[in-house]
């Protein structure tokens, strides 16, 4: 077969006292071979001429790499070279049906790695075998042949595994070989299916550790990804957060009423690939049901609230409520209210995120908000990057929303004139004050620009006044 596999190249085979020339056409039946005799010599030599792209690399390092996970020991110029169990560093192997089923966490048994995923020989092909995610990490199988007359190659190249019955029986047998890898681990954190999964190959697991991620609510930016937190334990204090229906304005404002709360809970983030597990089904939850604004004696939804059409000066309002609910087997559900300082009102029914000019915010009369803390929870709410070739680049429609947002923050928080201030000093800090020498000093005055429709302004005009000054030093 070894030989048959390189049949389009040719070969010469010699042994003992004869020599042949095979050709294609020989492999084929399409001509005959014919043997010569030759001088006497011990053992069997065979010879393969080269491909052009074999010739540009070194021939010791072509020899090596086919002798790394060849079964018998292989020596170049007499010398051995170095060889490995194509399975090395497994966690388990099994065997089965003239195969080794190797299971490991080495992210370099991944499918299209340099050696493959299975092993002929010390021939190694690509194919797609059985993994599965458990611990933060990705289990991957590998195959070594032994003697398996029923696993088919493709001919005559032998770099592809032929889709029979055994191949779909094989990658059974390597998904039970997973799960009695898992069952070696002190836990595990498997989905309840794949539980289910492992005792129907007659695998008993425990169930998966009764651990949860923090609740952390969801950004609006996402290129700028989730990050991951890690999972606490299942105790007494533990709640769950379901959110699966929310934007990342109302998880914000959410997690933001939940933080501010006197609860004695820990929240707890909603992991649905448990649900199955008792210690999951029976965790407490809270589910968000909506926001209210008190003006007076009137209680308004967000909707209700942007259409005013007399607004609160600077959107203070007596008090804003997100209405949760605590739900619990085996007990009634119960209403809950959470006091907010910051609400967002509704905006009108978009594809896209929102500019801050579209979006109505509004605080308690109580707050205790500074304008930092008010950008940040902006920006995480509503900063999205566009991806039109227009927009520039993320960096700096990320720097211009920060921007805006402070400055939106400013004017809800103080005034107007205190953003306007704030806005100013922004762009010289962002813009202007990288152009000036750090001997000098700058005073710039800008004055009220002309209102004629015709005037064309020059570069530089009486509206802007520009003064340098040298300092002395000390």
């Amino acid at each position: 077969m070894g030989v048959f596999s390189l049949a389009n190249r040719g070969a010469t085979i010699a042994s003992q006292d004869w020599q042949v020339r095979l050709e294609p056409a020989h492999f084929s039946g399409q001509a005959i071979a014919i043997a010569q005799s030759i001088e006497t010599r011990v053992g069997t030599r065979i010879e393969f001429p080269l491909t052009t792209q074999e010739h540009k690399r070194p021939l010791p390092t072509l020899i090596e790499n086919a002798a790394r996970y060849f079964p018998v020991p292989v020596s170049f110029n007499e010398t051995d070279l170095p060889q490995q169990d194509f399975l090395n560093g497994t966690q388990l192997i099994e065997s089965w049906r003239g195969l080794r089923l190797g299971v490991s966490g080495d992210y370099r048994w991944a499918e299209r790695s340099r050696d493959g995923v299975l092993n002929f020989y010390g021939l190694t092909v690509q194919a797609y075998l059985p993994n599965l995610g458990c611990n933060q990490t990705t289990l991957r199988t590998r195959v070594d042949v032994e003697s398996a007359p029923e696993l088919k190659l493709v001919l005559p190249a032998r770099k592809e595994i032929v889709q029979t019955e055994f191949f779909e029986q094989l990658k059974l047998e390597l998904r039970k070989t997973l799960y009695e890898a898992v069952a070696r681990l002190e836990s595990h954190d498997l989905s309840y299916p794949h539980w289910l999964e492992a005792r129907s190959f007659g695998i008993d697991l425990p169930p998966a550790r009764s651990e949860l991620e923090p609740f952390v609510p969801e950004i609006a930016d996402h290129l700028a990804g989730q990050s991951w937190n890690s999972p606490q334990r299942i105790d007494a204090t533990a709640i769950m957060i379901e959110v699966d229906e929310l934007e990342a304005p109302e998880q914000q404002l959410l997690a933001r009423a939940l933080k501010k709360s006197d609860l004695p809970y820990t929240f707890l983030a909603k992991e649905t690939k448990y649900q199955g597990y008792p210690w999951y089904d029976e965790l407490p939850r809270i589910s968000f049901d909506l926001f209210e604004i008190q003006i007076g004696d009137r209680i308004l939804s967000p909707i209700e609230f942007a259409g005013l059409e007399e607004f609160p000066l600077q959107g203070i309002v007596d008090q804003i409520t997100a209405i949760v609910t605590h739900q619990q087997t085996g007990q009634p559900d119960t209403e809950m209210r959470l006091a907010l300082d910051v609400g967002f009102g509704a905006m009108d029914e978009l594809a896209y995120t929102p500019s801050l000019d579209e979006v109505t915010s509004d605080c308690a009369r109580d707050h205790s908000l500074d304008p930092s803390e008010l950008a940040e929870l902006l920006e995480a709410s509503f900063f999205s990057s566009s991806k039109d070739s227009d927009a520039d680049s993320y960096e700096t429609q990320r720097e211009d929303f920060r921007e805006s947002a402070q400055e939106e923050a400013i004017r809800i928080l103080l005034s107007s004139e205190a953003a306007l201030k704030a806005r100013i000093e922004m762009i010289v800090d962002r813009h202007l004050r990288w152009v000036v020498p750090s001997n000098m000093k700058l005073e710039v005055r800008v004055l009220p620009v002309s209102t004629d429709a015709n005037l064309e302004r020059p570069l530089f005009d009486r509206s802007v006044q520009v003064q340098f000054d040298a300092e002395t030093s000390e």
